[in-house]
């Protein structure tokens, strides 16, 4: 079920617009965007690097371009970590709530589970 911009019904300071839910929705709908969401979160976190090696099938572009539109629409983020004994920052990969809700309910039910939690927190804190 595609979302419709026009029946999108959101509190006003919603975190997302309408625009962004169809976005969320769009990018998180390819294999490869639900291939890396699901190796986040059997991973906790991973490198580009190390989502490239466990993605061996992938091509190397392809999954640098998913990881940045996945962060474009908060399904993810990047971390970077100088505390490691690698040579260098370690850069790495974690799913965000929103990531987790979309990945565990689906892309539709999770996109709209989203869209009530913001009505949600609209009511407790408008009053």
């Amino acid at each position: 079920m595609d979302l419709d911009r026009d029946d999108i019904d959101l509190p006003e300071g919603s975190i997302f617009d309408s625009e962004d839910y169809e976005r969320m929705q769009e990018v998180a709908s390819t294999e490869l965007a639900t291939d890396i969401l699901e190796i986040l979160e059997e991973n906790d976190r991973l490198s580009q690097n190390e989502l490239v090696e466990t993605l061996d099938s992938a091509d190397v572009d392809d999954i640098h371009d998913k990881l940045r539109d996945l962060m474009r629409v908060a399904l993810i983020k990047q971390r970077r970590d100088p505390n490691t004994d690698r040579k260098g920052t370690y850069s790495y990969y974690t799913l965000t709530n929103p990531g987790r809700t979309v990945l565990r309910e689906g892309i539709d039910d999770g996109v709209h589970t989203l869209i009530r939690a913001e009505h949600d927190a609209e009511q407790k804190y408008s009053n």
